[in-house]
């Protein structure tokens, strides 16, 4: 990989990081004004599709997406490849949840998306507005959940955890690259 294509995967990371968080930051301001809910009751959704496909874009295994997170291997560096080996064991889980949403309901590439189901939290949350028996409606993996704006409030310290992790991956790729002036 020649210096113009690390510095524009480095440049693509902390974007994704960057805008990420922000959406993070306003889901969980938004999700908390009743004002806001009212004027735009879908604003939630909005955020949580957005999340999911800026998330995607960084854990994508796909070779369509130029820059995910699997190009930092490519880098060389021993260590950077350890610490993205354990931030993919220590949230596999919700990892693979962002995969399968992406895949399954923002870009639509599994046609199986309706086998999908939702967390706990969601499917009570259906069950007091709506009344009623939604426990076929549960999720028996992690990674089988649809994301939704209760999903999003629930997993959001995972969420910024991850988001840190990816921080460090990215200032270390770039202050251990010769290439780039520090």
């Amino acid at each position: 990989m020649n210096l113009t294509e690390r510095t524009t995967l480095y440049a693509q990371l902390f974007d994704n990081i960057s805008y990420t968080r922000v959406l993070l930051s306003e889901i969980l301001t938004v999700s908390n004004d009743a004002e806001i809910l009212k004027k735009i009751p879908a604003v939630t959704w909005s955020y949580t599709q957005n999340i999911g496909i800026s998330l995607g874009k960084i854990f994508s295994e796909s070779t369509n997406e130029p820059f995910r997170l699997m190009r930092f291997k490519e880098l060389g560096s021993e260590n950077i490849n350890e610490r993205i080996l354990r931030l993919e064991r220590d949230h596999l889980n919700l990892i693979k949840k962002v995969r399968k949403n992406r895949n399954k309901l923002f870009a639509h590439t599994d046609r199986d998306f309706h086998k999908m189901r939702f967390s706990r939290a969601e499917v009570d949350r259906l069950e007091l507005k709506f009344g009623g028996e939604y426990s076929k409606l549960l999720a028996e993996r992690k990674d089988n959940k649809r994301f939704t704006p209760t999903d999003i409030k629930n997993d959001a310290d995972e969420i910024r955890s991850i988001l840190e992790a990816l921080d460090g991956i990215w200032q270390e790729a770039i202050e251990s690259d010769p290439g780039v002036e520090h």
